[in-house]
Order: structure tokens, then C-alpha cells, then sequence
């Protein structure tokens, strides 16, 4: 939910609603919006931030492609014109958020002569990928991959008889998550009172495979141990 200042001063909301597409709601009493918890730039990059939730963490930016652009109806001058805001917008992100998972959405509107003749369509078939401050030529593929891609998706309608024709590209979604694994597969000794019980078996395993050695491990074991922590998978299978 997004709150925009018309010409006339009057107040409106931008809500989301079904199929990402934005509508005004200007019911009273809806019109105010929660305080950032920190400060982000409510334009960045001509970004406006659309959406931004769970402490900050999950963030969505949001271009509208102007009537006056003589481009709006070039996909591949979109992405010339707009790259480096791209990538200037992402490493922006970055410095705050450090690794960020980022995925690309477009409303493109298509036109044709013959019923229907308008339609306005969302591409979103773009898998998030991890970025961090060493990524610049990272943003740059993925960005050029999913504009690719959606050239892609019309070229396929037309060659199957649809005759859409981009009428405008209308808007630019940029979603931003900060992304935070947890960490996995690392070795953690057992505490000294459990160990004394000689009772749990604390495999050193190498990799990531956890569950797959905690489901195969009774049938290594062969003979009871006293031991707590094995030295390794691969003396426990010689």
C-alpha cells in the first residue's frame, strides 16, 4: 500500500489487490501509512518504494514508465535506458541489507485489431537470486535475462497467430529481500555432560547431507560404540 498526493491536493492510496495491479481507495480513514522503522528514500533511482515490510527486510520498488517516453513501447531500449538505474538501485539495497534475494515483475499493456483488442499482462516468472557487493555484473545478466525472457513469451504468442502488439510497458517491479541463511552442515560438539553418558552418537560429517546420514546411520552401526563423537563418515563405513 503506497499514498500518492494528487495535482488537486487530495490524498490517495494505492492498495494491492488481485493480479499485482494497482487501484486508488480513497475511503476515509485509510489514508495514513505506519512510519518506516528506518529511513529508506520513498524514491530512489526513480523507484518509488511500493511496498515495504517485516522490519524492512522484504521490500518492493516500483517504476511507471512515463505516456511521454518515446521508448515505452521498446523492450530493448528499456534495457538500455534503465540498467544502470538498476543496478545503481540494487547496490543501493545492498549496502544496507548486505546479501539481497531480487527478482524482476513487469505490466506490459498489448494492443491488436481485432477483439479483444487491449490487454494488460504481468510477467513474474523470475526466480529471486542472491546478490551482494561484489555482484554488479550479476544484476546486469539477470536484468537482461528477464527482459530476454519476456521478448521470449511475446515472440512465442505472435507465432502462434495472437498478433499482441506492446502498446506500452506501464510498469517495473524491483522485490528485494534480504537474505540471511542459516547455516547448515557444520560440526557442533556435544556439551560435556551429554558426552559423558556415552550414549549419543555426534557424527563429523563433511557436507550438507545431514538427514541422509541421520536416516542411514543405524545401519553403519554395526556394533555398539562408546564413543560420543565418531571421528568421521567415512572411518564409521570401514
Amino acid at each position: 500500500m503506497h499514498k500518492n498526493i494528487s495535482r488537486d491536493g487530495s490524498r490517495k492510496v494505492l492498495v494491492r489487490c488481485s493480479g499485482d495491479v494497482l487501484r486508488p481507495n480513497t475511503e476515509e480513514g485509510n489514508t495514513q501509512l505506519p512510519e518506516p522503522l528506518n529511513e529508506v528514500e520513498p524514491l530512489l533511482y526513480e523507484f518509488e518504494l511500493n511496498q515495504n515490510n517485516f522490519g524492512e527486510w522484504l521490500r518492493e520498488r516500483r517504476m511507471e514508465i512515463s505516456q511521454e517516453n518515446p521508448h515505452r513501447r521498446d523492450l530493448d531500449m528499456f534495457k538500455i535506458e534503465n540498467r544502470k538505474k538498476i543496478i545503481d538501485l540494487v547496490e543501493r539495497e545492498i549496502q544496507e541489507l548486505k546479501n539481497v534475494k531480487v527478482s524482476f515483475q513487469m505490466q506490459v499493456k498489448f494492443s491488436r485489431d481485432r477483439e479483444p483488442r487491449e490487454m494488460n499482462y504481468f510477467f513474474q516468472n523470475d526466480e529471486p537470486q542472491v546478490f551482494n557487493r561484489y555482484s554488479e555484473n550479476k544484476i546486469i545478466e539477470k536484468f537482461d535475462k528477464f527482459i530476454e525472457i519476456t521478448k521470449g513469451e511475446v515472440e512465442k504468442w505472435n507465432n502462434d497467430g495472437s498478433d499482441w502488439n506492446v502498446e506500452k510497458i506501464e510498469l517495473f517491479y524491483v522485490k528485494i529481500a534480504r537474505y540471511d541463511p542459516l547455516r547448515v552442515g557444520s560440526f557442533l560438539p556435544l556439551p560435556l555432560n551429554l558426552a559423558k553418558k556415552t550414549a549419543i552418537v555426534n557424527v563429523k560429517n563433511r557436507n550438507n547431507e545431514c538427514l541422509k546420514w541421520r536416516s542411514e546411520l543405524p545401519s553403519l552401526l554395526q556394533k555398539k560404540r562408546t564413543q560420543t563423537d565418531q571421528p568421521t563418515i567415512q572411518q564409521m563405513t570401514e
